[in-house]
């Protein structure tokens, strides 16, 4: 199986693109300071919420949000 290629046009267009919604660093600090915990959430911390409610322990809750915002 070969690789997709990529038109050179194409790569540039979105790698524009994608610099362009990063937030200057000011601003990625602001918003860190801003949220209840003082910080952004890991990976990881994301993640588990995600794990356990896919997982057999869960499989009673139903219909429910499970808001991960540090709070």
């Amino acid at each position: 199986m070969t690789a997709p290629l990529r038109e050179p046009l194409q790569s540039a267009v979105v790698d524009d693109r994608c610099r362009r919604r990063v937030p200057p660093a000011e601003t990625v600090d602001q918003i860190a300071r801003s949220a209840l915990m003082k910080r952004y959430l890991a990976n990881d911390e994301q993640v588990a919420p995600i794990l356990f409610l896919a997982s057999e322990e869960a499989s009673y809750i139903t219909g429910k949000i499970l808001p991960v915002a540090g709070g």
